[in-house]
């Protein structure tokens, strides 16, 4: 079918230009994949590069550099991913000494009466929960979740401090309820996860 005014001549200078375009909106990031990467994260990062629909140069592996190229806020989403794997690596987001060995990126860990952190949890919990029953307790273990939460900290103190203020933060242990939505759906979620912003 030809429509008048849209010969395919003129069809094939506008996909030109669209294409030319869209290529002036892109950028390649040469990237270098922290060593300590693993599996589970690998796989993710595998799914945002396919979900943005980026070209990638290298193998994706530890300790490999890459490039990829795509629309730059989609390439600055990536780099981010790596900027957090990256303080990952650093003395100050190492998993918390108290976490039970993974093999992955996450792990929810049994604690016991004999358990110090068993005994903390349940007489802080006491101290508003009068009257309740606890049955169990268990440590979420999200490796990315920690990461992200020492690097907000961490951008937090930083503003702070360009604003004349004290670089410490200052944190407190809250209860948090989930209603009738299963636990399970928000610690294992790989991408919304908790909300920051409270």
């Amino acid at each position: 079918i030809e429509y008048e005014g849209f010969s395919k001549e003129k069809i094939s200078i506008v996909k030109k230009s669209i294409t030319e375009a869209l290529e002036s909106m892109k950028s390649t990031k040469t990237i270098t994949i922290p060593k300590n990467t693993g599996s589970d994260t690998l796989k993710y990062l595998v799914a945002e590069i396919q979900r943005y629909e980026l070209e990638l140069s290298g193998t994706l592996e530890p300790g490999n550099t890459i490039k990829v190229t795509g629309l730059v806020h989609h390439v600055i989403k990536i780099v981010n991913n790596f900027k957090v794997l990256e303080i990952a690596e650093s003395e100050d987001s190492k998993l918390p000494d108290n976490w039970e060995s993974m093999t992955g990126q996450f792990l929810l860990a049994r604690l016991h009466s004999i358990d110090k952190e068993w005994i903390k949890v349940i007489r802080k919990f006491s101290k508003t929960m009068v009257g309740n029953q606890i049955i169990s307790i268990k440590r979420i273990q999200n490796a990315k979740f920690w990461r992200d939460y020492i690097r907000e900290k961490k951008d937090l103190s930083e503003n702070h401090k360009r604003n004349g203020l004290s670089g410490e933060i200052k944190e407190k242990l809250l209860w948090h309820g989930t209603r009738n939505l299963d636990p399970q759906v928000i610690y294992e979620d790989a991408e919304v996860s908790f909300n920051i912003m409270w």
